[in-house]
């Protein structure tokens, strides 16, 4: 799908991470990983494009809709 619906070549393909897993759980956990790798003077992993795919029957779940959860996001996206 990478290669055939982005268009990136086998080369770029390994640019893109895939986490599968409660998206709440895995943002939280990445933030905190963050927290300590700039406590450490380390850079925290960001990312330049966030792709979420969760649904729940006919809807998105709740909790990935809110204003906190839409920022936490926003701490991941690499900043431009």
């Amino acid at each position: 799908a990478v290669v055939s619906e982005l268009g990136l070549t086998p080369q770029e393909e390994t640019r893109i991470i895939t986490t599968v897993g409660d998206a709440r759980q895995v943002v939280d956990k990445r933030l905190k990983d963050n927290r300590r790798s700039v406590a450490r003077n380390e850079p925290p992993v960001t990312y330049d494009f966030i792709y979420g795919d969760a649904f729940n029957d006919f809807s998105v779940p709740w909790h990935l809709t809110t204003r906190e959860f839409q920022q936490k996001l926003r701490e991941l996206l690499t900043p431009d």
